[in-house]
């Protein structure tokens, strides 16, 4: 229970959007001040308990007071004040102490003694460890603005109390040897304040080493991460393609004992029924070369279903368009429009089915020797009344790459696609750009298109960017065939493609086909 209370008091104010180094900041602040506010209020215990019967003195209330002080300051960190809250605990104790010490020698004057002058100062000069803890070094002119209320508290302790003429000459000490003294803490404070200073330069070094190290990290654990979401998809394509092998092979083990079976039979049948035995055979091979057809019929089978399918669709369609419309009553023609729009997108659906058949099916093979910058140059002249149209700044970079060895139909394909979701999913907030940059390794090329738009939810939509008639986007036209086909295109070259992007902030993808 006190562990959990401890946890809760100790991040009130961390959110999500603050860095790994302000959170620790705010934690220290909100542990500081707890831990303070503890040891206060287990002071005025202890007074009460030692020293019974006095009740509430000027000291006990100053201490129960300055408890409860410092308890605000978690409240502003909870508010989202951290700076604020950071300053306070940099200046608060200071001036609390220095409050104690001149209360307690102007109304105490009689039980002052010569311990209390270094008691109450060295317990200011130990508060300058605070803001060495809660300020970085990167903050330096922060720091130090906040180490000079310790810095006074400490060096010119007696000059303050001797304003209340409650100093040490006020006591009948002597004044040279204050004088000795203070030079003396003075080199004391700026020898610890150095050292502490030293040290914490040389941790937000580290840290700022580490912090970049643990980006790097992530940055290849996001790589990681997709790669191994790629992996996972090929498996499962792998495992669907071994399981309908399987099938097959079953299939054909079993046509295989049922040809043992008779050729059994024939061998044991009579040498005089030789006639019977040919035609068995032929039987036999017959049956053989069914199952041979078969067998590939199964694997044209989605090809040539939405090949047939058009057929009829387009009767359809023809008679469809027979009808006078003009005759018709208003129910009717309302009625034709639905089966002419069923119609149009029965026709849409078998010819996204025809496109992934042709790539799943690698129909292009020929390999092109293709002007890059011509390429896209042809693609930026049949989008430019859309680019001009809605002030869509363009920019191509090929870095010295001037050919790429490939098939042209298919690069120009998945080029166009890509220019134009870009020019589909831009963002209305700000002025859209497209660039193209080229680069590569002596393995492969490197052709990545970036845009301004309103990018994808990648940690919602990781595991979809690749399937078909997935839409990531409710208020833009399209069927969810674009980034499917992109990565059927690019595959059946050999290559690779993975997308970067940060919602409505920018969309990067890669494509790498190998040289």
């Amino acid at each position: 229970m006190l562990a959990k209370v401890w946890n809760s008091l100790s991040n009130a104010g961390i959110y999500s959007n603050l860095d790994s180094s302000k959170s620790r900041y705010v934690i220290l602040t909100n542990r500081f001040v707890i831990i303070t506010s503890l040891i206060g209020l287990s002071l005025l215990v202890l007074l009460f308990i030692g020293i019974p019967g006095t009740g509430w003195t000027l000291t006990r209330i100053q201490i129960l007071v300055g408890s409860f002080m410092f308890l605000g300051v978690i409240l502003l960190n909870r508010a989202g004040f951290h700076n604020i809250s950071r300053w306070i605990i940099s200046w608060l104790p200071v001036l609390v102490i220095l409050y104690i010490s001149l209360t307690h020698r102007i109304f105490l004057r009689d039980s002052v003694v010569m311990k209390d002058f270094f008691t109450y100062r060295f317990l200011i000069m130990a508060t300058a460890i605070i803001p060495l803890l809660v300020f970085s070094t990167r903050e330096i002119f922060i720091l130090i603005v906040n180490l000079i209320p310790s810095f006074i508290g400490v060096v010119f302790f007696d000059q303050i109390h001797a304003l209340f003429d409650v100093g040490l000459s006020q006591f009948g000490y002597d004044a040279p040897y204050m004088y000795i003294l203070d030079i003396t803490i003075a080199f004391a404070y700026f020898g610890m304040v150095g050292f502490i200073l030293s040290q914490r330069f040389v941790m937000d070094k580290f840290e700022l080493k580490l912090n970049q190290q643990q980006e790097i990290l992530q940055e290849k654990n996001g790589e990681l991460k997709h790669k191994n979401s790629f992996i996972i998809e090929q498996n499962h394509e792998i495992v669907a393609q071994s399981d309908r092998l399987k099938e097959i092979n079953d299939a054909l083990i079993e046509a295989q004992k049922i040809i043992e079976d008779q050729k059994q039979q024939l061998v044991d049948q009579n040498k005089n029924l030789e006639v019977q035995v040919i035609e068995k055979t032929k039987d036999l091979s017959r049956v053989n070369e069914e199952l041979i057809i078969n067998n590939n019929e199964l694997r044209q089978f989605s090809h040539t279903l939405s090949h047939n399918l058009k057929s009829p669709v387009a009767t359809f369609q023809g008679l469809l368009n027979l009808f006078e419309r003009n005759e018709l009553s208003e129910a009717n023609k309302e009625l034709l429009t639905y089966l002419d729009q069923s119609v149009n997108n029965m026709q849409e659906v078998f010819s996204d089915m025809n496109a992934m058949l042709e790539l799943r099916n690698r129909l292009y093979t020929s390999i092109d020797h293709v002007d890059i910058q011509k390429e896209i140059d042809r693609l930026h002249n049949n989008f430019y009344l859309e680019l001009r149209k809605n002030n869509i700044r363009f920019d191509c970079n090929c870095n010295g790459v001037k050919y790429i060895n490939t098939n042209e139909k298919r690069l120009n394909g998945i080029l166009f696609q890509l220019i134009n979701n870009a020019i589909k999913f831009r963002s209305d907030k700000r002025d859209p750009e497209i660039k193209i940059k080229l680069n590569g390794t002596s393995e492969y090329h490197s052709i990545k298109i970036w845009d301004n738009g309103i990018g994808i939810d990648l940690e919602k939509y990781a595991n979809k960017l690749f399937y078909p008639y997935q839409k990531f986007n409710s208020h833009t036209g399209g069927k969810g065939l674009g980034l499917y086909l992109v990565k059927l295109q690019t595959e059946s070259l050999g290559g690779s493609v993975s997308i970067q992007s940060e919602l409505d902030i920018f969309t990067e993808v890669e494509i790498r086909l190998q040289k």
